[in-house]
């Protein structure tokens, strides 16, 4: 029962200066990868009348706020802060499968949530993504930071930690395109009970997941591709691919974290997460810089960094 991604009707009417602002370029790229650190809070969004136990159908909907990007080749980064960089995203649950090979079928694949992203996320989020759907995660950059996400979480409700995500310029739209065959979005060894999750410490570990997605729309960024052959068997790989479109080991977003315990939440979310994620500002990597960090991609121990 675990990923980590985010999920509600919160903000339908704001008016979004869409892909625009000059607060966009402040947030720090590197070459050849730019990292993205995050922290995040999850709500279920039960479609089965069982609220108990994450299934088939569940959207798993993740409230996040990007903390700082870094060189992913180096030792340089740099915070977001006095800005922030905050987002939402949701998956559903299309399956149970056993993708690491270890018997029994208790890994997870998703896909876009399943009715559309419109009626969660506020503004043009899929329209603006193209193809007029697929999105799974939208980001946006505000200069008021409001929302945190980490430890002693600011936001009261589902609705109130969706409104602030997603008070600023958008920045960027992430998702599954019709045009491509190599995304994923799985979760390992996952927890499909709620209560224990939601119970759980927040430094225990439910469920390793692993993302690729396209940018569907980058904004005001010209962000390149990575060659993932090194992830096999996830990336280029149909059958975790919903669009099932074309298949050349090239993706826009990769990335990997943990669906983490929801101790201490009382704003309805069941479960902290924290992903690492990655980009190619402009260029596209040499297949030996991936393999440096498709070390943390491959699944069961998903290395999490901290600011």
């Amino acid at each position: 029962m675990d990923t980590k991604l985010k999920p509600i009707v919160a903000a339908l009417g704001l008016g979004l200066a869409l892909l625009s602002g000059p607060s966009a370029a402040v947030v720090t790229l590197y070459s050849p990868l730019t990292g993205f650190e995050d922290d995040n809070i999850d709500f279920l969004l039960d479609a089965n009348n069982t609220p108990d136990v994450f299934d088939v159908g569940d959207t798993l909907l993740s409230v996040f706020e990007i903390t700082q990007t870094f060189d992913v080749t180096g030792s340089d980064s740099t915070l977001i802060f006095p800005q922030e960089l905050t987002g939402v995203a949701a998956v559903t649950l299309l399956r149970f499968d056993d993708l690491d090979g270890v018997g029994g079928n208790n890994d997870m694949v998703f896909g876009a949530y399943a009715p559309g992203l419109n009626s969660l996320l506020p503004g043009n989020v899929v329209t603006g993504g193209g193809a007029g759907g697929g999105a799974v995660a939208a980001l946006w950059l505000d200069d008021t930071p409001n929302l945190s996400t980490l430890g002693a979480t600011d936001c009261t409700s589902q609705a109130d930690c969706i409104a602030k995500a997603t008070d600023g310029s958008l920045f960027e739209v992430d998702g599954f395109s019709a045009a491509d065959g190599d995304e994923f979005w799985i979760a390992l060894n996952a927890q499909t009970s709620v209560p224990i999750v939601a119970g759980g410490s927040s430094s225990a570990d439910f469920a390793a997941v692993n993302f690729g997605l396209s940018i569907l729309d980058g904004g005001p960024n010209t962000y390149g591709l990575q060659d993932c052959s090194g992830l096999s068997p996830f990336c280029a790989n149909a059958a975790l691919d919903p669009d099932n479109g074309p298949l050349d080991n090239m993706i826009g977003v990769l990335g990997s974290g943990s669906v983490l315990g929801g101790d201490g939440l009382t704003n309805g979310a069941f479960a902290h997460s924290d992903f690492d994620f990655q980009k190619a500002p402009g260029e596209i990597p040499e297949p030996a810089t991936l393999a440096l960090l498709g070390l943390g991609l491959l699944g069961m121990g998903a290395v999490r960094r901290r600011v």
